[in-house]
């Protein structure tokens, strides 16, 4: 090689280093905090891993958007969360579900490699499992359970199994015998419809600035 080409070849790779190299960037700024687009990524494995789907294809549009849009909801919950100073998941309760989540792949190695399938590491699903049962417990607390009202109860019944049970030529079961299963239907249809309302506020409070477009 000569002198001058070799010269060249330098110039090539100290321009090469020299090239700002973009590793992550704001996806979202909610209230002014960040949401940075590794973490919308790693979230939409995460919900990959979760489910037992295949982390061999490159994540879609749609799975990406549904993770920012949880993103953003547990940003403005976990504010709401550390307002109230409601603490943390203790690391012995992650540390069991995360050990759930690794016996359920198989264990090790399977757990290893299913993490390197996902693009994911051991710290980055403790963290992620941390935040979820976080919130979760959070959310168990804002809305404590109150027994379901019997017109309530009764209704359904009436209205809803009643009716279904004979569309399929089935004999209703007596109301006493599936009380507390309407009960218990009623208070999570109940808990699902306030916690969308919640957020529904929480976000029309809020500042949110979506980066980038997506």
């Amino acid at each position: 090689m000569t002198r001058s080409r070799h010269l060249a070849t330098i110039f090539i790779l100290l321009a090469l280093c020299a090239r700002p190299q973009v590793l992550d960037r704001i996806a979202v700024l909610v209230d002014g905090q960040p949401i940075l687009q590794s973490e919308i990524d790693d979230a939409a494995w995460f919900a990959r891993l979760s489910a037992h789907a295949s982390c061999a294809a490159p994540l879609g549009a749609a799975e990406l958007r549904t993770a920012r849009e949880h993103l953003i909801d547990d940003q403005l919950l976990s504010a709401a969360r550390s307002a109230a100073g409601f603490p943390t998941a203790s690391p012995e309760l992650v540390e069991t579900q995360v050990e759930m989540l690794r016996q359920r792949a198989g264990g090790d190695p399977a757990w290893t490699d299913q993490l390197l399938a996902c693009h994911l590491d051991g710290a980055t699903v403790f963290d992620l499992v941390e935040r979820q049962l976080t919130l979760l417990a959070f959310l168990d607390q804002h809305f404590s359970d109150a027994p379901e009202a019997e017109a309530a109860i009764d209704s359904y019944y009436k209205e809803i199994f009643v009716p279904q049970a004979r569309a399929r030529n089935l004999a209703p079961a007596p109301l006493d015998d599936v009380r507390a299963t309407i009960a218990t239907l009623l208070r999570q249809q109940q808990r699902s419809s306030d916690e969308a309302a919640w957020l529904k506020e929480l976000r029309a409070a809020a500042r949110i600035e979506i980066k980038g477009g997506g």
